[in-house]
């Protein structure tokens, strides 16, 4: 802005020699106007010059201070929203961990009898059904003890993601507890339940090893009746996944 100023100063200062030139003192040409002012014009012109130039170095130090504080409100608008994102990545992340079983990756229990709660409240509603799956590691017990926890871990990581691959978008697999994992399967009855059931079990004994020994899982399968709710289901499921044990293991068993 001081260069506008000083722009203005000398436009100024050339103006009103001409002026003088032309009306209050003809007898002066323009240049002796400009280079040889009266006394009380070249105060004029200085005071007016003067203040020409205090306006010009107060109007850039205003320019300044505002074009400061538009990018120091641009800086702390663009570290309020990074800040913002930071906590709605963590939140997510806190929302995940509090879902989710942290060594295999499934929904947790608490998680499972969520979408357990609200398919039986869909299909309460809207008809339909859906199928509940419950599976048990065989013998893992026996696979800690005699290779060690982190080779069981490995196992558990390994069935779940095997499993998980195989399931549909809407098919919620949890871990029920240790080696045992519950899913949840919409929109299916019983025949095709134990038609998947069977497909996981081939899958887990044909895909999932430990020290090059096939790992086997026993299976209970029940679908959903008029009048059931989580705890009927869940004691249904548990005693065809008790049958399944009891007949040698490494099977499915459905629900009498």
């Amino acid at each position: 802005m001081w260069i506008v100023s000083l722009l203005l100063i000398v436009l100024f200062w050339f103006g009103d020699a001409a002026v003088d030139a032309t009306i209050f003192m003809p007898e002066k040409n323009f240049l002796q106007s400009l280079l040889e002012p009266e006394p009380v014009e070249l105060w004029m012109r200085s005071v007016i010059a003067a203040l020409l130039l205090g306006f010009g170095i107060y109007a850039g130090n205003a320019v300044r201070e505002q074009r400061e504080a538009h990018e120091a409100l641009y800086e702390q608008r663009a570290q309020l929203e990074a800040e913002i994102e930071r906590r709605k990545s963590l939140e997510a992340e806190l929302r995940e961990q509090a879902d989710t079983d942290p060594l295999t990756s499934v929904y947790n229990r608490r998680r499972f009898y969520e979408f357990l709660q609200y398919e039986l409240e869909r299909v309460q509603r809207y008809d339909g059904s859906f199928s509940l799956i419950l599976c048990d590691i065989d013998h893992f017990k026996q696979i800690n003890d005699r290779y060690g926890h982190h080779v069981g871990d490995e196992a558990l990581k390994s069935f779940c993601g095997t499993i998980s691959a195989n399931l549909r978008s809407v098919d919620v697999m949890a871990r029920w507890g240790g080696e045992e994992f519950a899913i949840l399967a919409p929109g299916i009855k019983l025949p095709e339940a134990v038609n998947l059931a069977e497909k996981l079990r081939q899958l887990t004994h044909e895909r999932v090893l430990v020290s090059e020994t096939a790992l086997t899982i026993s299976l209970g399968v029940t679908e959903y009746q008029l009048g059931d709710d989580s705890d009927s289901l869940l004691k249904r499921v548990d005693e065809a996944l008790y049958l399944a044990k009891q007949r040698g293991r490494n099977r499915a068993v459905a629900a009498p």
